[in-house]
């Protein structure tokens, strides 16, 4: 075999990785183009170049000297609302390299890793060809992108460049990640239910860097070369159901797939609104979210969607494969070291979640230091702040406590995301609803509602807003689940936005039972009760904010235990601070439905705790 000096686009993704080592070990020089950051066991022997595929410059650097180019780089983003950088990377980053390639005075071939859902419609494929059309509408960006990259790989084509692109089945080994997730969510009780049983196409990873490697041998050689040239060709082992396909992988661990089934039009259904709700939540929020339910999802598990790779084995994929049992095998292997590991722990380990705990951490202490001063001496505490009143039992210093307690728990949220390096999915769901509530304490502050020295406030939540969603970007992809929790946290979530509303817009309509004085008996107390009302409203939106995405959002299971201990603690707190004669009995009363609301999610979150894995023997 020639030796080739290659450049991997991707180099250090899941492919990318195993493409490398196969062509080190084959004898190749190989370079890596990637703007993720090597191995921590990288290769000596391969050259590592730092490429963002959306700068030209970036890529003819990376190619300089090199025979061929393997482009594995992509975005697999499924989202229904996704970002810009979708298209940018899969189509802009691709015709940057086409031009680059053409460009070089080195590079003869470039081998381009397309994806079966080029030609996905949404409605059954059994033993589709090459032949196929390419869709003219879409599931998602993914496939539009991906299709309209692999068109333009396989239209350059031509003297000063040879191309071709393989369109993958799923590819799976160890180290997948989808293997990974499907695993942890059924540990954790959220995928209760299959819904259809459609075969789809699977190739194991190391069969797939086989056929990259024969794909590229046939590309510059000799008269094979031509039947190669600018064409696609589908690549896969073996055709299965989804959960068949796992099965073995989820034994391994101890678990068992879903056997609970529902009918298809119900879940196709709940997935178009799903993805309804999902761009209005991206046209409010700017947030891309991943939701585990969407059509495209549907196509990929409940219909058929296999393929015909008969015409690449012909053609130029003749090395043997690894037999599907000997794929397995070296899977399940794999599976029995996977424990139940924190959400996106490869996205946790990046140094702005480091920095993004320090400063929540000060934050979190400011916010239960203030909440706790209020709490103890609210009449010394409200006076601070420019709304005098009388001391305790006055209707002003009970409602300056009360919101001093919302803003010390809302603290303690703050203070346990940093203390216990909570991921950064908590962070990306948490900066809108900082800078929302800073937006009404302004509003109040313009108003008159509140007196100026509430401008502290405004700037404390605006400068921890901007600093969290800096900090957060780019932005993790969020999942969603729909369980027990979701119930719970969920009612909790539209009690707190009510009350949240009602105190921000009118207090007086929440706290007559509270104030329990005319507002000519003491000007100063009600105007305090009121002043304090709006200040408990304003918080309150952080606390329903929150609590929505620990009903809905992956990853955000400590924040609802954390949620459940704080609401238990907070009531405990009132009642006992009733019997020492430090509150009121309104309070403590009022308070009671946050605990009631609080034991039926510790319910459900003890139902749903991970389970311990048992790998076999």
């Amino acid at each position: 075999m020639k030796q080739w000096r290659a450049c991997v686009v991707g180099g250090c993704g899941y492919l990318g990785q195993r493409l490398v080592a196969r062509l080190v070990a084959q004898g190749h020089g190989v370079v890596v183009a990637d703007i993720a950051a090597p191995p921590a066991d990288a290769d000596p022997a391969v050259t590592y170049v730092k490429t963002d595929i959306r700068k030209y410059d970036d890529v003819a650097a990376a190619f300089q000297g090199c025979d061929v180019v393997f482009h594995t780089a992509s975005i697999v983003d499924m989202s229904p609302a996704p970002t810009d950088m979708v298209a940018e990377i899969n189509v802009d980053g691709t015709t940057n390299i086409i031009k680059a390639a053409q460009a070089s005075p080195t590079v003869l071939a470039l081998v381009y890793t397309s994806s079966m859902d080029v030609c996905v419609t949404g409605e059954p494929i059994r033993n589709g060809n090459e032949d196929l059309p390419y869709p003219t509408t879409f599931l998602n960006a993914y496939i539009e992108t991906k299709g309209e990259a692999e068109r333009r790989v396989l239209r350059a084509d031509g003297q000063a460049l040879r191309t071709c692109a393989l369109r993958s089945a799923h590819i799976y080994g160890p180290g997948d990640m989808m293997i990974t997730e499907i695993t942890h969510r059924v540990a954790r009780g959220q995928v209760p239910a299959r819904f259809g049983s459609g075969i789809n196409d699977y190739i194991f990873v190391e069969n797939c860097v086989t056929a990259h490697i024969d794909c590229m041998t046939a590309l510059c050689g000799g008269a094979i070369s031509n039947q190669v040239r600018g064409r696609p060709f589908f690549i896969n082992d073996f055709q299965a159901p989804m959960w068949e396909h796992m099965q073995p992988m989820l034994e391994t661990v101890g678990l068992k797939p879903p056997s609970l089934s529902v009918p298809f039009a119900l879940v196709y259904f709940l997935a178009t609104i799903n993805e309804f709700l999902c761009r209005v939540f991206y046209a409010i929020t700017h947030i891309s979210v991943h939701p585990n339910l969407t059509r495209y999802i549907m196509a990929a598990v409940a219909i058929d969607l296999y393929f015909d790779a008969s015409r690449a084995r012909q053609v130029f994929w003749h090395t043997a494969p690894i037999p599907r049992s000997t794929a397995m095998k070296l899977t399940c292997e794999w599976a029995r070291t996977l424990t139940d590991a924190p959400y996106n722990t490869e996205y946790a380990r990046r140094p702005q979640l480091q920095r993004m705990h320090a400063f929540h951490f000060f934050y979190g202490a400011l916010l239960s230091l203030v909440g706790t001063l209020a709490f103890l001496d609210p009449q010394r505490f409200s006076h601070y702040f420019g709304v005098p009143c009388s001391a305790l039992p006055s209707s002003g210093a009970f409602i300056a406590q009360t919101a001093g307690l919302i803003i010390a728990v809302l603290g303690s949220y703050s203070l346990c995301a940093a203390v216990l390096k909570w991921p950064m999915v908590y962070f990306q769901v948490t900066w809108a609803p900082k800078l929302v509530t800073a937006f009404f304490f302004a509003v109040l502050v313009l108003l008159g509602r509140l007196p100026a020295p509430f401008w502290l406030f405004v700037f404390v939540e605006t400068w921890i807003g901007l600093i969290t969603l800096v900090l957060s970007r780019p932005h993790v992809r969020l999942s969603y689940f729909f369980n027990g929790l979701t119930l719970t946290q969920g009612f909790h979530a539209l009690a707190s936005g009510i009350f949240a509303m009602i105190m921000t817009v009118c207090p007086l309509l929440a706290l007559p039972n509270v104030i329990a004085m005319d507002a000519s008996a003491d000007k100063d107390d009600f105007n305090a009760a009121v002043a304090w009302g709006h200040v408990m409203g304003a918080a309150e939106f952080m606390m329903t904010w929150t609590y929505s995405a620990s009903a809905f959002v992956d990853g955000m299971q400590r924040f609802a235990w954390l949620s459940v201990a704080s609401r238990l603690s907070a009531v405990v707190v009132l009642w006992v601070a009733f019997a020492l004669g430090h509150t009121s009995l309104q309070q403590a009363v009022g308070a009671s439905p946050d605990g009631i609301l609080a034991i039926l999610s510790l319910l459900v979150l003890r139902n749903q705790q991970p389970p311990t894995y048992s790998p076999r023997k």
